[in-house]
């Protein structure tokens, strides 16, 4: 239900329940692989998966390639990526891809027939205009079909205490962070309703306390015996999965049943069955 339905004030209780009963109603357990889970959201349909090259064409053929394992479960895979070398390489392959912009008119893609399910992984944050996403898939999918989007999880602890001392770590070409209610009212302007919510926890909060206190017990010997390389640097441009103060420690510690703790959000939604 479109929220203007309820009240034509964004801001008003009725209207702020609504979204928080949605979205409620999607949260599920959250996982601890995203390839894995998309890959099960795959399995015999026909897909379009955007992205696909996956920023470099040398990434064609390795066992954790996401379009590759797409294509191994699926029905069909259309690959749509606007990397053109990347795409010819994919083509030369064997694979099915074009290049295209999502962000422009999907008539080339709609030739092709609808699809069961577009896959958006690590996508939404590199769009100047994220509504395209969902316009682009409400054109392309068949009723009934799913939209799988997997992003940042702007309130991961660690991503939140990073921003809080003012370090910008996050990649170059990120442009936006998506939270759960801007991805569920993108989503119900163009016909597609969340119906999964999870997050992707890279390691277990018992993990993350027991590398914690190994770290501290490492800092107090390298004040009594001199100095060793820190084991804190964050590696690939992201923050270390370690705590550097107890108040971190205790914040992910309180979020630890928060359906929000883990470091990227997947959100699945469906096109509605009608139109």
């Amino acid at each position: 239900m479109p929220w203007r339905e309820i009240s034509d004030d964004p801001n008003a209780i009725a209207v702020l329940a609504h979204r928080q009963q949605v979205f409620d109603a999607a949260v599920a357990e959250p996982i601890t692989n995203r390839h894995e889970h998309i890959v099960g959201l795959c399995r015999g349909r026909d897909v379009i998966d955007i992205g696909c090259v996956d920023h470099r064409a040398s990434r064609q053929g390795h066992p954790d390639w996401l379009h590759g394992q797409i294509v191994d479960v699926a029905n069909r895979c259309v690959g749509v990526d606007i990397e053109a070398d990347g795409v010819a390489a994919m083509v030369a392959n064997g694979y099915d891809a074009i290049v295209h912009d999502i962000c422009a008119d999907p008539a080339a893609l709609l030739e092709l027939g609808r699809f069961d399910a577009v896959v958006a992984g690590e996508i939404i944050e590199h769009l100047a205009t994220p509504q395209a996403l969902f316009e682009f898939a409400a054109a392309v999918l068949a009723p009934g079909g799913i939209l799988v989007v997997t992003t940042p999880n702007p309130y991961y602890p660690r991503r939140m205490a990073t921003g809080l001392r003012g370090e910008l770590w996050e990649n170059a070409d990120h442009v936006t962070y998506a939270f759960p209610a801007g991805i569920i009212e993108m989503g119900e302007r163009t016909g597609l309703t969340l119906i999964e919510y999870r997050t992707v926890l890279l390691t277990r909060i018992r993990a993350d306390l027991q590398r914690q206190l190994k770290r501290w017990v490492v800092r107090w010997k390298r004040k009594l015996v001199g100095p060793r390389p820190s084991p804190d640097t964050p590696r690939n441009g992201s923050p270390s999965t370690s705590f550097r103060s107890v108040s971190e420690l205790v914040t992910a510690l309180l979020a630890n049943r928060s359906p929000f703790r883990g470091m990227r959000s997947v959100y699945v939604l469906r096109r509605d069955a009608e139109g």
